[in-house]
């Protein structure tokens, strides 16, 4: 079964919960990653 990113890293029902976020790539990938994924942001 081939799964595509977005399936890989779907958290619907779940909670994510991100630390270290405060600068550099801690701030970057949750923020980038949550815009591809979910569309927030």
């Amino acid at each position: 079964m081939t799964r595509t990113v977005q399936q890989l890293f779907d958290l619907t029902g779940k909670t994510a919960l991100v630390t270290g976020g405060s600068r550099g790539w801690g701030c970057k990938w949750p923020r980038r990653w949550a815009r591809q994924v979910h569309g927030w942001c």
